[in-house]
């Protein structure tokens, strides 16, 4: 069936990923920032109305980031199996509700970045702006061409940018959800080795109040 090429099932699943932690709520500051920041760049690219020059070099950067982030979401899918096999680990619907998120945001940021190289490839094609005087009729329609590619290749970029650092920190907040008590190290004195069992030991009022 076409379900399975529904790319959106992916996209749906990470934004009712984005809560706060430990009420639930829809996290809004991280959905704006996830899917304002792009747009707000599609903009300033309209209202320059830059072009970007060298869109070759970028392409194969691009297919090698999609490889990386597909690669990764196997290994993310490895440690959910593991956790799945600890009784104590796969009770924590907090550490089960990370690994979704990162998952789901490695893949989108695959997608992204295959979207990207071929945004890259098609701009590659169009005609450089010292290449118009060749073709006078054509100048202006190829320039905002080149410029609307331009403004969803930065959108794109920023897009999966954000996807790349949420997913990190979430994968990071997986790590001190499974082994350090859901908290990172607190300050400590000049001189002060960390405790490895100090972030475990905190009081359920402190752990349910951090947003990780």
């Amino acid at each position: 069936m076409l379900d399975r090429f529904n790319i959106g099932v992916v996209w749906l699943d990470h934004a009712r990923s984005l809560v706060k932690y430990p009420s639930g709520k829809p996290d809004g500051l991280a959905r704006a920032t996830l899917w304002g920041l792009p747009t707000v760049g599609v903009v300033l690219v309209g209202v320059t109305q830059y072009r970007l020059a060298n869109p070759v070099a970028l392409t194969p950067v691009a297919g090698l980031m999609a490889g990386i982030f597909f690669a990764s979401v196997g290994q993310l899918i490895s440690i959910r199996a593991r956790v799945a096999d600890s009784v104590q680990l796969s009770a924590s619907k907090r550490l089960r509700s990370h690994l979704r998120e990162s998952v789901s945001g490695m893949l989108l940021a695959a997608v992204g970045c295959m979207v990207l190289s071929l945004l890259l490839g098609v701009l590659s094609l169009i005609p450089a702006q010292s290449d118009l005087p060749k073709a006078p009729a054509l100048e202006p329609h190829w320039y905002w061409v080149g410029v609307g590619l331009t403004a969803l290749i930065v959108g794109a970029v920023i897009y999966v940018v954000l996807l790349f650092l949420s997913s990190a920190r979430r994968v990071y907040a997986s790590y001190l959800e499974a082994f350090e008590g859901g908290l990172p190290l607190g300050r400590r004195a000049p001189g002060e080795l960390p405790d490895a069992g100090s972030s475990a030991q905190v009081t359920p009022s402190r752990r349910d109040s951090a947003e990780i």
